[in-house]
């Protein structure tokens, strides 16, 4: 094969969050099929402005840390002309544009159809980007109308990371072509699960007796993790051996840290390494998420590490959670509708085994990188990267 990929991606390693990572596994993946990769990213920290790394070439271009990082925006300067040009004299064959609202995103649909490069935007979102203040969220809202419309223009080609993606692009006039999922490493996770972690052990202190509840991911409101401490609260006495475990950063990281009651251990960031190692200890993971959620990343690891999953009807995780014979999904998504479920699921041990056991066949056989980079291989050779793309099913 040996074509070229570019993905113009407004986040990037070293920085932890779903779309990073899948940037990051799908590179991989074409990689090991074969393929040059590029990653055009935003330089928001101290990392180099140009490296090559992993087999991957990295420009990241110079950019303002809005939001706390959360929302890079590009600086148009020389130093980002220099890089640009740099990427034109290189012999691209395919653009992707992951996510649809970064100026980064319309910096790389400029740059394919300029360049008359075949590209694709993915979308990872299910609803409007949120800063949880109304007034500046209205003007998001107007933003992200406005640039989805002029990236239209440079791109006509959408795929989402689920399909309830696809049915969020419909919100901005836009048709999917198809589905580009967010995967899972089944063979590195299965390593890693293999592995005794005692560091992990110790810090919970983990006993066999424990039945081990655990959230991973950002520590911000939209994704519940107060909703679950309150749920957590209100159960723990029914079950004197139960345990929540709460992984990742975040702008509540200071509040919940100072959670002393029994039975509540608050990790802080954890290597991917230590994740694994802690949800092998877990028996239900909870994401009782009101966030826009693609397809969560911290769901598809969990279910690969087996632990039985509760989440809410936010994104696409429905699409793998097909039913209660899966895991549990919340129709309303209170606190006591969790508190009502995770006493239904600690109870029924044997439900719990039957689901962990379904859903894990079902990711190990759909939900890989190797399904996702050879889809999006088909998409481009399907035509040569010369003409319009055409729909892959």
């Amino acid at each position: 094969m040996n074509k070229t990929y570019c993905f113009f991606s407004a986040r990037y390693l070293p920085y932890l969050g779903g779309v990073e990572r899948y940037t990051y596994n799908l590179a991989n993946e074409l990689i090991l099929a074969g393929n040059k990769v590029i990653i055009v990213t935003s330089h928001i920290g101290k990392e180099l402005a140009y490296e090559k790394k992993e087999n991957v070439e990295i420009f990241r271009l110079p950019s303002l840390s809005l939001l706390k990082g959360r929302f890079p925006v590009i600086r148009y300067n020389r130093e980002t002309k220099k890089y640009i040009k740099a990427l034109k004299e290189k012999t691209i064959d395919f653009v992707i544009v992951n996510t649809r609202f970064y100026l980064m995103s319309y910096v790389g649909a400029r740059f394919a159809h300029k360049n008359k490069i075949s590209a694709i935007v993915i979308e990872h979102g299910t609803g409007h980007f949120t800063v949880n203040n109304r007034f500046f969220d209205s003007l998001g809202h107007i933003y992200e109308h406005f640039i989805s419309i002029i990236l239209k223009r440079n791109v006509k080609d959408y795929y989402g990371v689920s399909l309830e993606c696809n049915k969020w692009l419909k919100h901005f006039k836009i048709t999917a072509k198809g589905v580009l999922y967010n995967a899972i490493n089944i063979e590195q996770i299965i390593n890693l699960y293999e592995k005794r972690n005692q560091d992990i052990e110790k810090k919970i202190e983990y006993k066999s007796s424990d039945i081990v509840i655990t959230f991973t991911g950002r520590l911000i409101k939209e994704k519940g993790v107060c909703k679950l401490l309150a749920a957590f609260k209100a159960i723990k006495e029914k079950f004197p051996d139960l345990k929540l475990c709460i992984a990742g950063d975040g702008n509540l990281y200071n509040e919940i840290v100072l959670e002393k009651e029994h039975g509540i251990y608050v990790l802080g960031k954890l290597s991917f390494e230590n994740v694994v190692g802690l949800l092998k200890l877990s028996d239900i993971f909870c994401l009782p998420t009101d966030y826009p959620e693609g397809l969560p990343t911290s769901i598809l690891e969990a279910v690969a590490c087996k632990c039985y999953v509760i989440t809410s009807a936010m994104g696409g995780a429905k699409e793998l959670i097909l039913d209660s014979t899966y895991g549990t999904v919340l129709q309303n998504n209170s606190v006591g509708e969790l508190e009502k479920k995770l006493v239904e699921i600690i109870s029924n041990r044997e439900r719990r085994e039957k689901a962990v056991k379904k859903s894990y066949e079902k990711i190990c056989s759909e939900f890989t990188w190797k399904r996702t980079a050879d889809k999006i291989i088909e998409i481009f050779e399907k035509n040569g990267g010369k003409d319009r793309l055409k729909n892959v099913e």
